[in-house]
């Protein structure tokens, strides 16, 4: 495969990113005639189409940091509060050991490897919301940030 084709392959999967934000954000623009919907034709569609179709891949590819998955600090509240509450226990508890040799965890805390949370299930809804808002972010304010990165590039050209 082609630098070419490998491009061509890189922009349409970028596209296909951006087509839940763009219907989305032209579901405000669905008008009923009879049995059937259609968008009116208005400045704002064509700016999100346009703004999809030449700015949203290569903007998304720039600022590819927004959407990387991995995320260490990642962890829902209860979890962090559970953590804070061992922490201040483990710390606190005073003349009254756990077990004889002089370990001050209680043995009993933690009855499985994992804590009872929904930090498995809410994660990826809450990262597939996260990567949706900046995709709609991308595609409303695309042209703007592509006329920006154009500014930056050529101050930064012929300033060498």
């Amino acid at each position: 495969m082609g630098l070419k084709q490998l491009r061509y392959w890189q922009y349409l999967k970028h596209l296909s990113y951006g087509l839940l934000a763009v219907m989305i954000l032209l579901t405000s623009n669905l008008v009923h005639r009879g049995n059937y919907w259609t968008i009116n034709p208005s400045p704002f569609t064509a700016w999100v189409v346009l703004s999809w179709i030449a700015c949203y891949p290569f903007l998304r590819q720039h600022y590819i940091r927004m959407f990387k998955k991995t995320d260490p600090d990642l962890r829902s509240f209860k979890t962090r509060a559970l953590d804070l509450h061992q922490r201040d226990l483990n710390a606190n508890h005073k003349d009254r050991r756990w077990t004889p040799n002089g370990v001050t965890a209680n043995p009993w805390s933690y009855m499985s490897d994992t804590t009872q949370s929904t930090d498995e299930i809410l994660n990826p809804i809450y990262i597939f919301v996260v990567h949706l808002w900046y995709s709609l972010l991308l595609l409303v304010f695309g042209p703007i940030l592509m006329v920006g990165q154009g500014i930056k590039w050529m101050v930064k050209a012929f300033s060498h």
